[in-house]
């Protein structure tokens, strides 16, 4: 009969209170994980979203604790779609099985020791028994977490099976809240860049695959696109496409960690070149957004280093005054930049007095007309 300790139902306990404290990806992982991990005293584990309508594959965003780092991207590329575990769990998944499933009872041992997953995989990171645990929204899955032992370990047993059971609530709760968080974090991000981009009034969003979220009046014309809601999920041009894959590709060289990348494009329509620029936001777990604005970048409201130079700005003046652009509070811009309100106060009237006006509608004006 399965039995749990005192301390196994304290630690999954302590696992609810850590979930409720995640707020990144990387508590998830620094935080959630690891205590999961230590609770069913497994070696190792990985992580992934799951989508699946995705062209580059059903799992991705994963990320491990204890295997090399390359290896989920290694995963997701070459063996997803011979993992034993993941087809199994995925198979039972959607006919409304189990959630939690163990190597032993998915594949005999004979068996999965000869598999090239196993030798050219697995056992080169001292990987041998797994339990595969799947996270679900309405019988949908949307997540997968893998815990390993090594050989010379205890397999995974059913004990193990109820602890990941009762765990998985709070791992679900904390991955739902983080992904919401990160959402909206990337649509404030999205929301800046297209405040910024008034000027460019021909503007495109498109999603992780290339296809149209969004694209206003000016984009629909100028590319020919289906009128109202009929263009969103169609695809643009060759040479837009062409760009974002570019850009794609420049953040994964990119050893940086920003949120946002920017890449200029020429797209040649009936016979006329027009110059434009992309920029790619990290949306996880729905991948990027890349929106595409037509004219040069440098055309950015009241952010050029021009109203330094024109009006003598300091450089903390000019992030208050884009700031106040995004239509931004006293209040929030001086949490934004960790100062006082009092502080920011005092910039705004400096800038009055440089600009020779009286508020703030009068300071955006003059800074946009003078550009």
């Amino acid at each position: 009969m399965t039995q749990l300790t005192h301390r196994d139902l304290q630690r999954i306990r302590a696992a609810g209170g850590i979930a409720l404290e995640c707020s990144t990806s990387t508590d998830i992982r620094d935080e959630l994980l690891r205590h999961i991990q230590a609770t069913l005293d497994a070696r190792s584990s990985v992580f992934f979203h799951f989508r699946d309508d995705s062209s580059s594959g059903k799992f991705y965003n994963g990320f491990s604790l204890g295997v090399p780092e390359e290896a989920p991207e290694i995963w997701c590329r070459d063996y997803q779609q011979v993992d034993p575990f993941v087809g199994h769990f995925l198979q039972h998944l959607k006919s409304g099985g189990e959630r939690v499933v163990i190597s032993s009872r998915v594949i005999r041992n004979r068996d999965y020791v000869r598999t090239a997953f196993y030798c050219d995989f697995l056992r080169p990171q001292s990987v041998h028994h797994v339990l595969v645990a799947g996270l679900v929204r309405n019988s949908e899955p949307i997540a997968l977490m893998g815990l390993h032992r090594p050989q010379e370990a205890p397999p995974f047993e059913s004990n193990d099976v109820l602890k990941m059971n009762l765990i998985l609530p709070h791992l679900s709760a904390a991955v739902e809240k983080v992904g919401m968080m990160e959402k909206l974090g990337a649509r404030q991000r999205i929301i800046d860049t297209l405040a910024q981009d008034l000027a460019g009034a021909t503007v495109l969003m498109l999603d992780n695959d290339y296809r149209i979220l969004v694209a206003n009046e000016s984009a629909t014309t100028l590319l020919h696109l289906p009128r109202g809601d009929t263009a969103t999920g169609a695809r643009v041009v060759a040479e837009i496409r062409a760009g974002c894959a570019a850009l794609r590709a420049k953040i994964g060289r990119c050893a940086c960690s920003a949120p946002e990348h920017s890449l200029n494009f020429t797209v040649h329509i009936e016979g006329v070149a027009t110059d434009g620029f992309i920029r790619a936001h990290d949306c996880a777990p729905d991948g990027l957004r890349f929106i595409v604005c037509f004219g040069p970048e440098g055309r950015r409201s009241l952010r050029s280093g021009q109203i330094i130079d024109e009006f003598g700005l300091s450089k903390r003046e000019a992030e208050i005054v884009h700031l106040v652009s995004l239509g931004l509070t006293n209040q929030r811009i001086a949490d934004k930049l960790n100062i006082s309100v009092r502080t920011v106060e005092n910039h705004l009237r400096s800038m009055y007095t440089k600009v020779k006006v009286h508020n703030r509608t009068s300071l955006l004006a003059q800074l946009a007309r003078d550009q």
